[in-house]
């Protein structure tokens, strides 16, 4: 139909009633929707808000006394994925960015990681009775990173969960 004003009318089939509506909307060209996984979890690591959909328990941990090295667990809530029945199997897919920032927001470099799984019934349980899926990630630590931003999108739903880490306390944290 292409772009362009389009008015709006409405009519009602009833004595004494006054239809009050906006006359029109100028509608524009549908822009393509992002395929690519990573440009979609690089967005959501730039938006002010944390995206809630997905909940997340993120830890961070400085590795040796140099600090130049970090570990960090994701627990990603399992109620949160979409768990799929397949033949006796339970199927499951997400994906995850964890991405180091400046304190300006400039991405200085991240990783992404696919996690998929076709799970036996108990193990289904298991996950389901623990409450969560957790991922382990160690990097190295990029000069002028102020700050960790984890995302996780499940790959069913498009649901997305992310947490902002400050990274100034483990950094200057002297080692014991």
């Amino acid at each position: 139909m292409g772009w362009g004003y389009r008015p709006i009318k409405v009519r009602v089939n009833r004595e004494g009633v006054e239809v009050r509506c906006r006359k029109g909307y100028f509608a524009t060209a549908e822009e393509a929707p992002v395929k690519d996984t990573v440009a979609i979890l690089k967005e959501a690591a730039l938006n002010p808000l944390d995206a809630t959909s997905v909940g997340l328990t993120v830890r961070a941990r400085r590795l040796g006394g140099a600090g130049d090295g970090l570990e960090v667990a994701v627990d990603v809530d399992a109620k949160d994925l979409t768990f799929q029945p397949t033949k006796s199997l339970w199927s499951v897919r997400f994906d995850t960015w964890l991405g180091q920032y400046t304190n300006t927001g400039a991405s200085l470099e991240g990783i992404s990681k696919s996690t998929s799984a076709d799970l036996k019934p108990d193990t289904y349980q298991n996950i389901m009775a623990e409450g969560g899926v957790s991922l382990t990630f160690k990097e190295k630590m990029k000069p002028g990173a102020q700050e960790l931003r984890v995302v996780v999108r499940d790959a069913s739903s498009g649901s997305i969960g992310s947490v902002r880490i400050p990274l100034e306390g483990l950094l200057t944290e002297s080692a014991h």
